[in-house]
């Protein structure tokens, strides 16, 4: 699978991700199943909201114990600089 580089950072994923609100679709002992396949296939980048509904807990329990095969890119809504910062 083809890779690439997360902005200016070292970091390299597959060109594919697991979109953290389609985990708040599955219960969670589906979104566990998920996550084997795609680490098979190199896919370990997962986006992540608090406004995802419980998204962060599933993707938690769906990567314990494989920590170092996931990247999590955390997203926040905020309508300007000085609530970004507050968060």
């Amino acid at each position: 699978m083809k890779s690439t580089r997360i902005g200016n950072t070292s970091l390299k994923v597959a060109r594919a991700k697991i979109d953290g609100i389609l985990t708040t679709r599955l219960p969670m002992d589906e979104t566990v199943k998920t996550r084997q396949p795609a680490r098979d296939l190199t896919v370990k980048f997962t986006d992540a909201s608090v406004g995802y509904a419980d998204s962060e807990e599933h993707i938690g329990k769906a990567i314990a114990g494989h920590r170092e095969h996931a990247i999590i890119s955390p997203k926040i809504w905020a309508t300007n600089k000085a609530t970004t910062l507050r968060r």
